[in-house]
């Protein structure tokens, strides 16, 4: 499951998006901010409304702007 970052200025959005898609959606806290626990569907639902997030790698140390 991809664990991603939204950014402070389309946050509400991006969360209202996730909520809209019925699936859980999982948040906890880590040294690199608030974090998501998404499924593929809801990261391919951000992208297709070009809403701005941060995918964390696996180890958490390296990270994918999109």
């Amino acid at each position: 499951m991809p664990t991603i970052r939204l950014f402070p200025s389309s946050e509400g959005k991006s969360w209202m998006a996730l909520l809209d898609t019925g699936e859980p959606v999982h948040c906890f806290k880590s040294n690199h901010g608030k974090l998501y626990l998404i499924s593929r569907h809801q990261l391919e639902v951000l992208k297709q409304l070009q809403l701005p997030f941060e995918e964390m790698q696996e180890d958490a140390k390296t990270s994918t702007k999109i």
